[in-house]
């Protein structure tokens, strides 16, 4: 289920996989290997795995264009919840990014809150790289379940 709020984009999705694997998948090497739209590369440059330590990653999209992404661990509650912040080179605005990791029947529930958004443009960009096909969250279904 999605929904998109005035200026915050929240989204759910359930993956076959336990809360403390879907938390971990958030973290480093393994967030790169699944972040991003169809099409993109990340490298972690950088991640201090820590309340108030950073990470850099460059994604690389489809068309060849490297684009910088930095922020910061603001709240570690492994396997439960998960906040940070994002700043892009392309956007003049820093986005929180919450995410709560809630054990069910069949896995994990993920529900991801991003924004606030000043532009509705940028916000339905990212739910689209978060959840149109071959998206982010596609992805991430992958890894967990290879």
């Amino acid at each position: 289920m999605t929904l998109l709020a005035s200026d915050m984009l929240r989204m759910t999705r359930t993956f076959a996989a336990r809360p403390e694997r879907v938390f971990d998948a958030w973290l480093g090497e393994t967030w790169c290997q699944w972040l991003g739209p169809p099409g993109a590369v990340c490298r972690c440059k950088a991640a201090d795995i820590r309340p108030g330590g950073g990470f850099a990653i460059d994604m690389t999209t489809g068309n060849g264009r490297t684009i910088g992404i930095i922020g910061s661990y603001r709240r570690i509650d492994r396997p439960a919840y998960l906040e940070l912040t994002w700043v892009d080179e392309l956007h003049a605005e820093e986005w929180v990014i919450a995410v709560n990791f809630e054990a069910v029947a069949d896995g994990t529930r993920m529900t991801l809150q991003q924004g606030p958004f000043s532009d509705p443009l940028e916000q339905s960009a990212f739910h689209e790289g978060w959840t149109g096909p071959g998206g982010s969250f596609e992805k991430l279904d992958a890894i967990l379940t290879a």
